[in-house]
């Protein structure tokens, strides 16, 4: 009896301590729930941590940037003050104060973060190794460091806890200075905080991504509106720096141009004191020339320590470039300066690239366009059309094993608006586009332009055919006229299932020849683009099997006439398909234009001509 009484007050300040716990992680949780950014309310967390165990101090450290570096967010955050009133189950009544927020605000970490190198100190050795780590004499164990904070000498005993979601390092959170150390119950209390902290910033790194490529897309689609609502140089670039300060944080951008003469221009510039002209001349000189010179983007995490960077401004840290590409040309790139070390991530950069692809398309175009009107010549006006249409097109098929793949696009003396293209959808999927819009000339290639544009940013963002196609539907219903609409066809080759999904877009039949020469059209879809704005687009599934072939072509194969206003038709091409599916793809594309030039009597054909064969070979 003497024993059971002696353990009760034991196990009555148990329960008081559990309670006491109990409280702090449901007080925790409410900050983090609350919270839009759960990184605003560290110090709120560690505050509440550190009580609950009766603790003098907390730390929380977060790996950030790209690579990844351990910043000190909140440094050794003293709990000062009384606990906050509670409710009868020990959680924060609603009008209390956060405790973080009594003391010294809701974040304690300095402007410039402390920088922890890699498995310094003891959170950073948590992180290295992955493991929590208890130390009841901190001043003698060889993993302790200061961080050099003035209130480190005072630590005597830490347990440092790391963070992590779904395998991935995010962080460490510590306390330090609990009358006692700590034991294995402290450290399953902060385990357990360490695990709801790991949630919510890994949800809220989640969700700030998704908002970056849901605006990544917003901007992919203005920069498809600038091609048709303007054709000024000046506004383009304008409205590009504009956009893209709203896709990546920058303290300073600059476009710069690759001149005829092989200098370089400043276009525009924002944040610079000095004339960037002065600054980068020549292809190769500085990390943009480099960029330019070599077509590849690069990070610099630290400009200071990187020999290629060109001081222009003074309080710049990290940079990040991008080349601008046209036709698989390098015309220029994007820079961007940050007053915040390793200020910029590979995801950063994936959307700079992206963003980038369809700026420079509708740069090229401008730039092209205000150089027809300044030599004010009808000849150079279709050369420069020409040069846009050749934007589009792929110079070369891909090789895929098993598959033999071939396009043809031959131009008539009006440019026009016919388009095909080989989209490398995801590993082991290929997209297959063709294309034609209402209309010749320059205005029928500005919208393939942004046929293009919208198209190639859909296919990024969606994986279903069908909302493709109705996403690109409504954006050029937006942004031409009714009779300026597009036919198209696209689908997505499956490589290894050997499997074909598509949909049409009041394109003509694909033709699907099998190896016994009987012949399938693939017709499945809706109407045009541009002209119905709730028209769906339905998908249909086609298995291929070796010795398969597809066609793929516009109208200016079928509709092709000959002296006597006779069109060489669907007919010829079913016959020219069957009777020369033995031969590789290149000789059938090859025969099939041949066949309409010997119809039709004529060396350069009325109307563009465009043609996509592939063959399964194994």
């Amino acid at each position: 009896m003497s024993h059971t009484l002696a353990g009760a007050p034991n196990a009555a300040a148990g329960r008081v301590e559990e309670a006491r716990e109990l409280a702090a992680l449901i007080a925790i949780l409410r900050y983090l729930n609350a919270a839009h950014d759960p990184a605003a309310r560290l110090g709120d967390v560690v505050v509440s941590a550190a009580r609950a165990l009766g603790a003098e101090m907390g730390s929380i450290f977060l790996l950030e940037g790209d690579p990844p570096r351990l910043e000190a967010r909140v440094l050794n955050r003293r709990v000062e003050g009384p606990p906050p009133p509670s409710t009868p189950q020990g959680a924060p009544s609603p009008g209390a104060q956060p405790p973080a927020a009594r003391s010294q605000g809701a974040l304690a970490a300095a402007t410039a973060p402390r920088i922890i190198a890699p498995g310094e100190g003891t959170a950073g050795w948590a992180v290295l190794h992955g493991q929590s780590l208890r130390i009841d004499d901190a001043q003698n164990d060889p993993r302790f460091t200061s961080y050099g904070d003035p209130a480190s000498p005072a630590i005597r005993n830490l347990i440092t806890v790391p963070l992590r979601r779904d395998g991935r390092m995010l962080g460490a959170i510590e306390l330090a200075n609990r009358p006692g150390g700590f034991d294995a119950a402290a450290e399953g209390f902060l385990t357990a905080v360490a695990d709801e902290l790991s949630i919510a910033l890994g949800n809220a790194s989640l969700v700030r991504n998704l908002e970056k490529e849901k605006l990544a897309l917003e901007l992919m689609r203005e920069v498809s509106h600038t091609l048709l609502s303007t054709l000024h140089v000046s506004e383009v670039l304008e409205r590009i720096v504009v956009g893209l300060g709203r896709l990546v944080a920058y303290d300073a951008v600059g476009i710069f141009l690759l001149r005829p003469d092989g200098s370089i221009e400043q276009a525009i510039a924002r944040g610079y004191q000095v004339d960037l002209d002065r600054v980068c001349q020549k292809v190769g000189a500085g990390v943009i020339g480099w960029s330019i010179s070599t077509g590849k983007p690069a990070i610099i995490p630290d400009v200071q320590v990187d020999e290629r960077y060109i001081n222009a401004r003074d309080s710049t840290r990290s940079e990040m470039v991008a080349p601008l590409v046209s036709r698989g040309r390098v015309i220029g790139a994007f820079n961007l300066e940050s007053d915040r070390l390793a200020a910029y991530s590979r995801e950063d950069l994936k959307r700079l690239s992206t963003f980038a692809d369809s700026a420079a398309v509708a740069i090229e175009v401008a730039r092209l366009h205000e150089e027809a009107v300044r030599a004010r010549r009808f000849e150079e006006d279709l050369a420069i059309a020409r040069q846009i249409q050749l934007t589009f097109l792929p110079q070369q098929a891909p090789r895929l094993p098993g598959y033999d793949l071939a396009g043809l696009n031959v131009p008539s003396q009006e440019v026009g608006g016919d388009y095909y293209d080989f989209v490398d959808v995801a590993p082991g999927q290929l997209g297959l586009a063709i294309g034609d819009v209402a209309g010749k000339g320059v205005p029928a290639g500005l919208i393939m332009a942004s046929f293009r544009a919208s198209l190639l940013a859909e296919v990024r963002n969606n994986y279903a055919i069908s909302t493709i196609l109705s996403k690109v539907n409504r954006l050029l219903i937006e942004s031409t006229e009714p009779s300026r609409f597009v036919t198209a066809f696209y689908g997505v080759l499956d490589i290894a299932e050997r499997r074909l999904t598509y949909s049409s877009a009041g394109h003509f039949p694909a033709i699907l020849v099998h190896e016994d020469g009987s012949i399938v059209e693939l017709s499945e879809g809706g109407t045009v683009l541009g002209a119905f704005p709730e028209m769906v687009f339905p998908e249909d599934h086609r298995p291929l099997r070796p010795g398969d072939m597809l066609v793929l072509y516009t109208d200016g194969v079928t509709e092709a006439r000959n002296r006597a206003g006779e069109e060489f038709g669907t007919g010829r091409l079913l016959d020219m398909a069957v009777t020369a599916r033995a031969r590789p793809a290149a000789k059938i594309v090859a025969a099939i234009e041949k066949a309409v030039r010997s119809f039709s009597k004529r060396k350069v054909p009325e109307d563009d001509l465009t043609l996509i064969v592939l063959k399964v070979t194994g």
